[in-house]
């Protein structure tokens, strides 16, 4: 087909969808639907998910490693193993609870430094850190329930009485009841097995700069002693950040399946109407075969309309779904319970939305497009309903088309189970062509 026929073919796939507005009306919104969930459930979900960088800042700040001891390991012997040039602060964490209204509330006490290696965990919001052992920064849940303010005294069951200066939040959990002490308690709150440490390397930093009787790989470390014997020297477990930032499985994956599958539905719906369509243009298509269209620029003037009304329903469920999201985005602090970013618009992941829509559009109108194409052309002037294929022939392909999507999906399937072999993209793929 050449460019002008293809544009011929277009134009009057727009007049059809124009001549039958009700119809192109219903057949947009069929697409949209589903696109539009699928297109907002991507934004929402890159929206709220943590990168690998933020999921380690809420884990160790802007340390370089977070180590924990094996048995009685002690800073001063972690220090001993770490190349010249290393910083290490301590990071400690218990249980605590108070009173608030004759019920009690429990609570976790964190020692440590939050604007040294442990920046980042915390973020300061009101007054300032504590300084000394009689102090302590609350989240503003524990002041909402105690009724206290920046000043007051507080009551701890493990700390006793002490004075509250300021207020921290702990950003990827909202809901969790901090309470903050001076950060030169955290070998005593912690013990020297109880207590964590956060470790800033020397640039350029390599397993080499260690010594030799360490064994370090640099991904989730065992640092041991002097003779490498763990039953008689401190040792230590490290996370490095790329490890402790290991992206969570997203599931991009089944929101694409289920989209995918709800458009299958909805093409099925489309497919009556571009039917519909094809019985009433039945003698414009006549004509143009009589002037001398092929079987396949008849095809293509239905397919064209297909793809002007997928497109249009692709494009309002994309614009739909990411003003949804926007006007929510005030909102996805607390239904998540913890700090997001603003909403994070992926170009790809709408593209294939969209992608996804005009394809089940193009699928709702394939079996008419054939249809059309097959009409001959004096039945077709005439306005009579053409001969349909024996019950036999249409029961034959429905069958091998069942199972060959049987095989599909059950491959798709195997694929997706095994995506950490770098392949999800395939397996999503032949969920979708099986369904």
């Amino acid at each position: 087909m050449t460019r002008s026929s293809f544009r011929v073919a277009v134009r009057l796939g727009t007049g059809a969808a124009r001549r039958g507005r009700w119809r192109s009306v219903l057949v947009m919104i069929l697409i949209a639907l589903p696109v539009m969930a699928m297109a907002g459930a991507v934004t929402l979900l890159a929206t709220v998910t943590p990168t690998p960088e933020r999921t380690a800042t809420a884990r160790m700040g802007v340390a370089d490693l977070i180590v924990m001891p094996n048995g009685d390991g002690s800073q001063a012997a972690l220090e001993a193993l770490l190349p010249a040039g290393s910083r290490v602060e301590p990071l400690a964490q218990a249980s605590d609870s108070f009173t608030a209204a004759g019920a009690r509330y429990g609570a976790v006490a964190f020692s440590t430094n939050i604007d040294g290696l442990a920046k980042g965990i915390f973020t300061p919001l009101s007054g300032r850190t504590p300084q000394s052992a009689g102090e302590i920064a609350v989240s503003p849940d524990v002041l909402a329930l105690t009724g206290v303010s920046i000043g007051d005294a507080m009551t701890l069951a493990d700390m006793g009485k002490v004075t509250v200066v300021g207020t921290v939040e702990n950003p990827m959990n909202l809901r969790m009841r901090v309470v903050l002490v001076d950060a030169g308690l955290a070998t005593s709150m912690g013990g020297p097995s109880g207590t964590s440490y956060l470790v800033s390397l020397p640039p350029a930093a390599t397993a080499a700069d260690f010594p030799p009787a360490i064994d370090v790989d640099f991904a989730a470390a065992r640092l041991v002693g002097p003779g490498g014997d763990q039953a008689t020297q401190p040792s230590y477990e490290a996370t490095t950040r790329a490890y402790a930032g290991q992206p969570s499985d997203t599931q991009i994956s089944v929101i694409f399946i289920l989209g995918g599958l709800a458009l299958v539905e909805a093409a099925l719906i489309a497919s009556a109407a571009f039917a519909v369509s094809i019985r009433r243009r039945q003698r414009e298509l006549g004509l143009l075969g009589a002037v001398g269209g092929e079987p396949r620029h008849l095809a293509t003037t239905v397919l064209a309309e297909a793809v002007v009304l997928g497109m249009a329903g692709a494009i309002i469920g994309v614009v739909v779904a990411i003003v949804v999201v926007v006007a929510n985005g005030p909102f996805l602090d607390r239904l998540v319970d913890r700090r997001n970013p603003p909403v994070v618009v992926s170009p790809a992941w709408l593209l294939i939305s969209g992608a996804i829509g005009v394809g089940a559009a193009l699928i709702a109108a394939a079996l008419p497009a054939r249809t059309a194409s097959r009409v001959p052309i004096l039945a077709a002037i005439s306005g009579r309903r053409p001969s349909t294929a024996p019950a036999v022939r249409t029961l034959r392909l429905g069958l091998l088309t069942i199972g060959a999507a049987l095989v599909i999906t059950l491959v798709g399937t195997g694929i997706q189970f095994r995506a950490f072999d770098g392949t999800p993209g395939l397996g999503i793929g032949l969920l979708l062509l099986g369904a």
